[in-house]
């Protein structure tokens, strides 16, 4: 199953990175297997020079 951070952020205080939460999760004994970052810009927008 995904669920996304922000998703899971709307019912409980998240005050931890995403990393850090997948680390309690699997302290847990949930599995997570990877954590994706996704962005709206593949590398994102550092080298873009406007102007």
């Amino acid at each position: 199953m995904e669920i996304s951070y922000k998703w899971l952020a709307q019912f409980i205080d998240l005050s931890e990175t995403p990393e850090a939460v997948g680390q309690l999760l699997t302290a847990t004994g949930l599995e997570v297997e990877h954590i994706d970052k996704i962005e709206a810009v593949p590398g994102g927008l550092a080298s873009v020079v406007i102007g």
